[in-house]
């Protein structure tokens, strides 16, 4: 096996011509290999073949408003909505079906209607919104690139966000009834989800598999709920369970990492701070699923790194150089947890293209395979 030269890779860019299409497919980790397991296997919904018109056919009360006025309705309104208005009517489906934003969302991203449906969080958003995130690309955690939507609060998410920060994790409705001391009509004003039973994962020893569907809420919102409810983040505080209860030391941890939750975006890689593995979420993934960013009329779904996965899978092996480890990994951190960070992480297009020139891992495989890659793909990160 060749052995890179480690102390020139700081300053080397790979060569523009090395990285031809065949060598980035090669240099991207397949789809179907990477770590996350969230909300997959769903049908998409399908715009309707029934085509008829009816010059008779109404809107009811709606057949009033100006055209403009009524394209402005249908952007406030949820797809829950917006679902029951198509439905109405020959002319609702007509005038449903040629709206931009509706048909924009149903073209490129019809399965996150589908997890909205199957999770019952479809009112919650309004077509509007879930248009804009289609838009977008950063992550609302970290400003880095968002490859999934997490459901609740229709945001967008990386996958180390979704496992680190804990705004984003979830928590039973029982859980957050017992010790918020919330009402259920305070607690029906946030989104309760349903989750999808199935195997879901984010870490390979966080694997989750759910026989049955449990109702969940956001733990970013269910903290912004509490502080409404009793005046500030310091009054929520005093609420927690007393040392003589009977809650279990891991869900009062778990309640004291809650109350740590940023409300607020980091804005930075969370892989590079310290965090506590033995407190993940533990319906991992249970509220997110991919979601592409459409610019310019082209869907990106983000793309993993096999030179990264490389260097995590050499650091298993025991046979990653000191130096790499010192360059990437800060100073009492686990570097298999930063390294598989790295791994797990998507980046879009350009900037994919960008990191392939300058990333280590993949420096090692052009100096180990020559210039026809072999892609060693074991899908461990």
């Amino acid at each position: 096996m060749a052995s890179p030269k480690l102390g020139a890779w700081p300053d080397a860019v790979i060569s523009s011509r090395l990285l031809h299409p065949e060598n980035i497919r090669k240099l991207t980790t397949p789809r179907r290999l990477a770590m996350h397991k969230v909300i997959r296997h769903l049908t998409a919904p399908e715009l309707s073949k029934i085509s008829r018109t009816s010059n008779s056919s109404s809107l009811g009360l709606l057949d009033v408003l100006p055209p403009e006025i009524l394209l402005e309705v249908l952007q406030l309104i949820d797809f829950q909505s917006l679902s029951r208005f198509l439905r109405i009517s020959l002319k609702g489906k007509e005038v449903v079906e040629a709206f931009r934003l509706y048909h924009e969302v149903m073209r490129h991203c019809p399965k996150v209607l589908a997890a909205l449906g199957e999770t019952r969080l479809l009112r919650h958003h309004s077509t509007a919104l879930v248009r804009q995130v289609l838009s977008e690309q950063k992550c609302a955690s970290c400003f880095e690139f968002g490859g999934f939507l997490f459901l609740p609060t229709c945001e967008r998410i990386c996958h180390d966000c979704l496992d680190k920060n804990y705004a984003f994790h979830l928590t039973k409705v029982s859980f957050a009834k017992k010790w918020f001391n919330l009402s259920n009509k305070e607690l029906r004003r946030i989104p309760i989800m349903q989750s999808i039973p199935g195997r879901y994962q984010l870490r390979p020893e966080a694997k989750r598999k759910h026989c049955r569907s449990h109702q969940l809420v956001s733990v970013k919102q269910l903290m912004q709920l509490a502080i409404d409810v009793y005046g500030s983040p310091e009054n929520v505080a005093k609420i927690m369970p007393a040392e003589d209860s009977d809650i279990d030391d891991y869900d009062r941890k778990m309640l004291e990492k809650f109350n740590e939750a940023p409300l607020k975006p980091p804005g930075c890689d969370l892989s590079k701070l310290p965090f506590d593995y033995i407190f993940f979420d533990q319906w991992p993934g249970m509220a997110a699923i991919e979601m592409p960013s459409l610019i310019n009329s082209h869907c990106d779904y983000g793309r993993e790194c096999q030179g990264c996965d490389t260097l995590l899978r050499r650091k298993r092996m025991g046979i990653l150089p000191r130096q790499v480890v010192e360059k990437f990994v800060p100073h009492d951190l686990d570097p298999v947890e930063v390294l598989r960070a790295m791994a797990s992480r998507l980046r879009p297009r350009a900037e994919f293209y960008e990191h392939l020139r300058h990333c280590y891992g993949v420096a090692w495989m052009f100096i180990e395979d020559g210039p026809d890659l072999i892609p060693d793909i074991g899908g461990d990160c």
